[in-house]
């Protein structure tokens, strides 16, 4: 597998000359999987691929630390057909399901 292939690795570019580049790779010390996405324009679909370098990490935040309010505009939102985990309606089948044992 190449290293850019599993989650923590980063490419590094070295300039060798105007058009040539030598790269290496540099193994990550974590298990994050890097996304970047795009917008080509407001009527595409948004573009999706892994990224090549570190952005920022965002901090866990437990349904209990949220807001009542917060927690209201989450349990109340449309979500159309999508079973989104994170109500009350759809948490325990949700956490059955992804509990192997």
């Amino acid at each position: 597998m190449p290293l850019m292939g599993f989650a923590g690795a980063q490419r590094i570019a070295t300039r060798m000359s105007r058009l040539n580049y030598r790269y290496h790779y540099v193994r990550g010390s974590n298990t994050t999987t890097r996304f970047s996405h795009t917008y080509p324009d407001k009527s595409a679909w948004i573009g999706m691929l892994f990224a090549s370098v570190d952005g920022e990490s965002q901090d866990l935040i437990m349904w209990n630390q949220l807001t009542d309010e917060a927690r209201a505009a989450l349990e109340s939102a449309n979500f159309e057909d999508a079973q989104v985990p994170f109500n009350d309606k759809n948490f325990e089948t949700k956490l059955q399901e992804a509990w192997p044992f």
